[in-house]
């Protein structure tokens, strides 16, 4: 673990990402073994384990805040890691002396605009001629032919009245 830790600290001055691998695969095995005793711990309870109450409290707090804080850097260094990886395969990125911000050398061209990628579709008012418009609603309805008296489907007097038509009442009871 000792090796391990001073190989992190190396990579970390040196930015080699390959020396950070053997301290996340070390970290990893310890988090492991910790969450073994964790679940002994859980499964066993404090009697098998010839431990009072608060010694078990205290060991489970204690395993649970190491296990923790052990992934949480885990997580840290795998992004350090990441990022170095990154950083080694773009080649566009400079360094500046100052910082240690990655300046892009050229700035990514614009998106095209949306008149530019959309399909060229006809105005709306190419797609009908001034014959052709669908007709108004009034003019529709001295369209159709007239209902029959015999009750299809609004009754006998559905032809009768040119206004709106009743519906049936409901079956169910209304509260």
């Amino acid at each position: 673990q000792l090796l391990t830790n001073l190989m992190l600290v190396i990579g970390a001055v040196k930015r080699l990402p390959h020396h950070t691998f053997p301290w996340l695969c070390c970290n990893a095995v310890v988090i492991a073994l910790i969450m073994v005793m964790i679940f002994m711990l859980v499964f066993l309870g404090a009697q098998r384990n010839d431990m009072t109450y608060m010694e078990y409290v205290g060991a489970l707090t204690f395993l649970s805040l190491l296990a923790g804080a052990l992934m949480f850097s885990c997580i840290v260094v795998f992004q350090f890691r990441s990022n170095l990886i990154l950083e080694l395969r773009n080649p566009s990125s400079v360094r500046s002396s100052g910082n240690n911000l990655s300046l892009p050398v050229t700035a990514p061209p614009p998106p095209p605009s949306y008149d530019d990628t959309a399909p060229k579709a006809p105005a709306l008012k190419t797609l009908y001629e001034d014959d052709d418009l669908p007709p108004d609603y009034e003019a529709a309805l001295a369209m159709m032919p007239p209902a029959s008296s015999s009750g299809a489907v609004g009754g006998p007097s559905c032809g009768d009245s040119p206004g709106p038509h009743l519906r049936k009442k409901s079956l169910t009871p209304q509260v």
